[in-house]
């Protein structure tokens, strides 16, 4: 989950995560194979990841 935080906070979009997961085997916390963006957003989204690791950043 941080990798998928730090690269959002860095820019990244959701299907460039998801490439990069894809990429490199990383399976969903489901144990799913293949990663997508809406999974990603909603990830990014829920209230634990957003209280733990903090919103976005602002890209200004």
């Amino acid at each position: 989950m941080r990798r998928i935080v730090e690269m959002h906070q860095n820019g990244v979009g959701y299907r460039d995560i998801c490439r990069s997961l894809n990429a490199d085997g990383i399976p969903t916390p489901a144990g799913r194979p293949k990663w997508y963006p809406s999974y990603v957003s909603r990830l990014l989204n829920t209230r634990n990841v957003v209280e733990t690791f903090g919103g976005p950043r602002s890209r200004r």
